[in-house]
C-alpha cells in the first residue's frame, strides 16, 4: 500500500536526526513496496524552502518537472510500473535563509508471485471514499484549513473554493488535500467543491458550505459610490472601466459588452478597475459589475456609456459602431496530429509572444497536468511508457495573461 511509508516516517526521522541538512526532511517510501507505482517524495514540514530550488532525482534521473511541489511536501506519482528491485532517491533545496538542505534514501519494489486477486485484475487496496471534509458549519477562525482526507489512495484530486480552483495552492498527500489560507477569508457563507479519483478509478464528488464569523459593521447594503466611467455620452476612448463601493469587497467581476475582463483588472480595497490598452470603439457600451462585500452583501449592477466619435471622422448614415477589440486567445498547433509511435510527445505549440499563466491537459480522460513540461513555445507530455495501440483523445485548456481561455481537443492513433 502507498501509505506504508508513513509507518516508517518516525524511524527515518530519528535516523536522520544527527544530520545537519537532512534532520527536517523525511523521504518516502523507505521500506519494501508491493505497489509498483508508489508515491515518491519528501516531507520538509518545518523548513521554509524556496520552491524554485527544490530538486528530486530518482535513479539518476531528474524528475523535478514531473513533481508536485507544495509548502510542506514534494512528491512524484509514477504513471508507469517501476521495475522490481532497488531504487535510489535524492532531494535537495535551498531555504529562505540561503541554507542548502538535502537528503537521500532508497526503497525496493518487491516482485511477489501473482495471486488470484492480481490475476483477476483486483487489489486489496480499498476503493476511494471520503473520510473527513472540513471546515463544516461555523468555522472558529477566519483562516481555517479547507480540504478533505480519504480512505484509499488518490490518483487525481481538484479542490475549489467559491468557484475558484485552489488545487495548486494546496498541500497533497496520497490520501488528503488541504489548503491553509495565508490571509483572512471574508466573513459570510462559502462553498467548497471537491473532485477526486482513486487509483482504481473510483470517483468522489463533494460539495459543502461553511461560515466564516463576522458581520456587516455598517448595516448598509452594498452600493456603488462611483461609476467608471459615469453613465451617459461623450466619454473618452481611454476611459477607465469599473466601480468603487461603499465598503471593502471580497470578490468582484467586471464585464464589458458581454466580455469578462476580471483577470485583467486591478483591485483596491473597495474598487475594481480595467484600463483599456487601446482606444474603445465609438458608440454605446454596456458594463456589468458583480460584487460581494467582506460582510457578505451582494450586488449586480449594469450601466451604459457612449464613447464620442473621433474628431474629423465622418460616418455614413447607416454606420454601425464596431465593438471594442477585446483581447482574444491565440491559435494553437497540436501534436501528434494523426498517427504516432508508442512514446511520441503529446502537446501544443503556442504562437510567439503568447504565455499561458495556467493550463490543464487530459489524456484519455486522465489529468496529466502535473507531468507536463513547458519548453520554449511547446507545452507537452513525454510518456515514459509505451502507450496502448489505437485511438487516444487529448484535451487542452489554457488561460493567457489577459485571462482569455483557449480549448483544444484532438485525437491521434498509436500504431
Amino acid at each position: 500500500m502507498k501509505m506504508s511509508h508513513l509507518a516508517s516516517a518516525s524511524i527515518l526521522m530519528f535516523a536522520l536526526a544527527s544530520g545537519a541538512s537532512a534532520q527536517a526532511i523525511t523521504g518516502f517510501p523507505s521500506v519494501p513496496m508491493k505497489d509498483k507505482r508508489p508515491v515518491i517524495g519528501a516531507n520538509y514540514t518545518g523548513l521554509r524552502l524556496r520552491p524554485e530550488t527544490a530538486r528530486m532525482v530518482i535513479d539518476g534521473r531528474d524528475m523535478t518537472g514531473l513533481c508536485v511541489i507544495g509548502p510542506t511536501i514534494m512528491n512524484f506519482e509514477p504513471t508507469y510500473d517501476l521495475n522490481p528491485g532497488r531504487h535510489n532517491v535524492s532531494f535537495s533545496a535551498v531555504t529562505q535563509n540561503g541554507q542548502a538542505v538535502n537528503n537521500s534514501w532508497s526503497f525496493t519494489i518487491e516482485n511477489p508471485r501473482p495471486n488470484l486477486l492480481q490475476l483477476l485484475g483486483r487489489s486489496n487496496i480499498p476503493n476511494l471514499s471520503l473520510d473527513q471534509k472540513f471546515p463544516l458549519g461555523n468555522a472558529i477562525t477566519s483562516r481555517p484549513e479547507i480540504g478533505a482526507r480519504f480512505k484509499g489512495q488518490l490518483q487525481t484530486v481538484r479542490l475549489m473554493l467559491d468557484g475558484q480552483d485552489i488545487t495548486n495552492s494546496a498541500s497533497r498527500t496520497t490520501n488528503s488535500i488541504i489548503w491553509q489560507p495565508q490571509y483572512d477569508v471574508s466573513p459570510g457563507s462559502h462553498n467548497a467543491q471537491l473532485v477526486a479519483t482513486g487509483i482504481h478509478g473510483h470517483q468522489v464528488l463533494e460539495n459543502w458550505n461553511f461560515q466564516i464569523p463576522g458581520n456587516n459593521s455598517s448595516g448598509q447594503p452594498l452600493e456603488i459610490t462611483r461609476f467608471w466611467p459615469k453613465p451617459g455620452p461623450n466619454q473618452s476612448p481611454r476611459s477607465k472601466l469599473g466601480a468603487d463601493f461603499n465598503e471593502n469587497i471580497a470578490t468582484a467581476r467586471l464585464f464589458a459588452d458581454g466580455q469578462e475582463l476580471t483577470n485583467q483588472c486591478s483591485f483596491s480595497g473597495n474598487g475594481i478597475r480595467w484600463v483599456p490598452p487601446t482606444d474603445l470603439a465609438p458608440g454605446n457600451h454596456n458594463l456589468r459589475v458583480v460584487a460581494r462585500s467582506v460582510s457578505g452583501q451582494k450586488l449586480t449592477r449594469d450601466w451604459n456609456f457612449q464613447v464620442a466619435p473621433r474628431q474629423m471622422t465622418t460616418y455614413a448614415p447607416n454606420y454601425t459602431p464596431p465593438q471594442p477589440n477585446w483581447p482574444q486567445a491565440q491559435a494553437l498547433t497540436t501534436f501528434p496530429s494523426e498517427t504516432a509511435a508508442p512514446r511520441t510527445p503529446v502537446g501544443v505549440t503556442v504562437p510567439p509572444g503568447t504565455i499561458f499563466r495556467q493550463f490543464t491537459m487530459n489524456l484519455d480522460g486522465r489529468d496529466i497536468t502535473p507531468y507536463v513540461h513547458q519548453q520554449g513555445q511547446e507545452i507537452y507530455f513525454q510518456p515514459d511508457f509505451d502507450m496502448q495501440r489505437g485511438m487516444h483523445q487529448v484535451q487542452f485548456t489554457g488561460w493567457n495573461k489577459s485571462g482569455q481561455r483557449t480549448d483544444r481537443n484532438w485525437t491521434f492513433n498509436v500504431q
